[in-house]
């Protein structure tokens, strides 16, 4: 909280250099109320970082902030679908996937696993919601992605790519 309350006070003569870092605390604030459990709260921070990328910090480069929004998406998503909120965690985790492959279209090799990891959740949550179809297709582009980066760097994806089949294979078993 302390360098929240620093970082804004730094915002009102500069909000140009230090309103990105206001965003990126709140987002940081968010993942340790979610993990507390205090859910509004995390909402609360996770929503107000993501309005800060309305303002003209964003827009004047988008590429250089638009990672840090998809995060942001991808943590709301993640808390909406803990919390049953399937809406509005799908459409968090749309946001966070459109980035991203827009990112990844520039940049693969940096941006597909964040691409491969909303689709990952995205799958899981289609799956409970028993939209299977919707779940088979996510997971699959998920595994294509990870297959690919796996041909690079086996030690850090194959993890990736075990626990993706193990999604499709679950999915796959009747009843």
């Amino acid at each position: 909280m302390e360098a929240l309350e620093i970082r804004k006070r730094l915002v009102l003569d500069n909000p140009q250099r230090y309103e990105p870092d206001v965003a990126t605390t709140q987002n940081n604030l968010g993942a340790m109320y979610y993990n507390l459990n205090a859910y509004d709260r995390a909402e609360a921070v996770y929503l107000e970082a993501l309005s800060k990328s309305e303002s003209g910090w964003y827009l004047d480069n988008p590429q250089r902030y638009e990672p840090d929004v998809a995060m942001t998406q991808n943590n709301l998503g993640a808390m909406y679908y803990n919390l049953n909120a399937y809406g509005r965690a799908e459409a968090a985790y749309l946001e966070a996937l459109e980035i991203r492959k827009r990112l990844a279209l520039d940049n693969p090799q940096r941006y597909e696993p964040d691409v491969a990891t909303t689709q990952n959740n995205l799958g899981a949550m289609y799956y409970n919601l028993n939209a299977y179809d919707r779940a088979e297709a996510a997971y699959l582009e998920a595994l294509e992605i990870r297959k690919r980066l796996v041909l690079d760097n086996p030690q850090r994806y194959e993890p990736d790519v075990a626990m993706t089949q193990n999604n499709l294979g679950t999915m796959y078993i009747p009843g």
